[in-house]
């Protein structure tokens, strides 16, 4: 069986969200980048939106990518343009630009092509692509299924796996009761 990381509840993974993005800061100051956050998890357990309600309660940017949704590398790094004779890659127009904070959401992450996934390597590694960066003070997170059982995704290698900080959710009821009470769910108000 593989291992995601420890495993956190939904509480936990909060702290852990502002730890992680405490310590992250503190390697951008240092010219450094970040290191992504990945919440494995089963489908339904919450991983996806946690990290909205994350980004909404801090006031913080959000942007979330299906990466599974991306067929071609340009839908990652950009297109071609000809300008002043050279040929530029123009970057996403999903592609962060202003300060952070911010969340950079990639959801489902190993559901993503092959192709897709080896191409994020310097973004996961160094926080840009050969035609964007993360603006400053940005933090990158993900979400992925377990690779085993009945999931369609893509197993990661070792190498990508050691590129982010990985954590399991778990569901626990108590701090899911809590959730569903605060978002005013019919039988939890």
């Amino acid at each position: 069986i593989m291992n995601y990381g420890a495993r956190v509840n939904s509480q936990r993974l909060h702290k852990l969200m502002q730890h992680q993005c405490k310590r992250n800061r503190q390697l951008m100051r240092r010219g450094l980048a970040g290191v992504p956050l990945c919440i494995w998890g089963t489908h339904g357990i919450g991983k996806t939106q946690l990290v909205r309600d994350f980004a909404k309660a801090k006031q913080w940017k959000l942007v979330s990518l299906a990466l599974a949704q991306f067929e071609e590398m340009g839908d990652l790094i950009g297109m071609p343009q000809i300008e002043a004779g050279r040929t530029v890659l123009r970057k996403p127009a999903w592609a962060p630009e202003d300060f952070g904070p911010g969340i950079l959401l990639l959801d489902d992450f190993n559901r993503a092509d092959d192709r897709i996934l080896k191409g994020l390597m310097p973004l996961l590694q160094d926080g840009k692509l050969i035609s964007w960066s993360l603006p400053p003070d940005w933090h990158i997170v993900l979400t992925a299924n377990p690779d085993e059982g009945d999931y369609y995704v893509t197993p990661l290698d070792p190498a990508m796996l050691t590129r982010m900080f990985n954590v399991q959710l778990r569901f626990e009821v108590g701090p899911w009761a809590d959730w569903a009470a605060t978002h005013r769910l019919p039988g939890y108000l």
